[in-house]
């Protein structure tokens, strides 16, 4: 899964050469950011991860995607500190069919029941389902927790997709042309010019 989440099997240096040629910013400053890859990440991920950003940081985004995950995700696992297993591990999976298991971190906290034993633990949660982003009462949680006006963005694009069809809308999305899949995408709420181009490097 890794390898493919990270195109591994893409040549770098080819990839280094034809992004040089493209942009002259990126061909300045390439040698000193060796490793840097396109992500093959799963198009539900992508398209609500870049609704998040809008007008936002890294570190607000991450914990932001990290609060999506941990209130409409599957429990994945536990792990404490040293990276133990703790308690029953969960294969979480979100309700799309093919869906990669978007791993995000929830915040540490103390897990009751291994407070002794395990101070320190991580839950691992995947990433939300479009069914479950789409509830109408979504967008009054996410709010309360801390996102904003990027929370009816959220709701209602996830509302949008499944009634275009859900997984059928996304894979159809997928096999359209640059701007086919440009003008689709410019139909979901929230979806401005950054966003937009962002979505459509996925």
């Amino acid at each position: 899964m890794l390898k493919e989440y990270f195109t591994l099997d893409e040549n770098l240096l080819e990839l280094y050469a034809d992004w040089s040629n493209r942009d002259g910013f990126f061909r300045q400053t390439c040698g000193d950011f060796v490793g840097i890859r396109m992500l093959n990440q799963d198009l539900t991920e992508n398209i609500f991860s870049f609704l998040c950003s809008s007008n936002n940081n890294i570190a607000r985004i991450s914990g932001m995607i990290d609060k999506m995950c941990k209130e409409y995700g599957t429990l994945i696992c536990t792990l404490d500190s040293d990276g133990n297993l703790v308690g029953d591990c969960e294969k979480g999976r979100s309700n799309r069919t093919g869906a990669k298991n978007g791993l995000k971190t929830a915040a540490n906290g103390l897990d009751k029941g291994h407070a002794k034993s395990c101070p320190a633990v991580t839950k691992f949660f995947a990433f939300p389902s479009i069914d479950a982003l789409a509830r109408p009462a979504v967008e009054a949680k996410l709010r309360q927790l801390g996102f904003g006006y990027r929370a009816k963005f959220i709701q209602k694009s996830a509302e949008y997709i499944i009634q275009g069809g859900g997984e059928s809308w996304l894979e159809r999305l997928g096999g359209k042309s640059y701007e086919e899949a440009r003008e689709e995408l410019q139909r979901l709420p929230g979806i401005g010019a950054k966003v937009l181009e962002s979505t459509l490097l996925e």
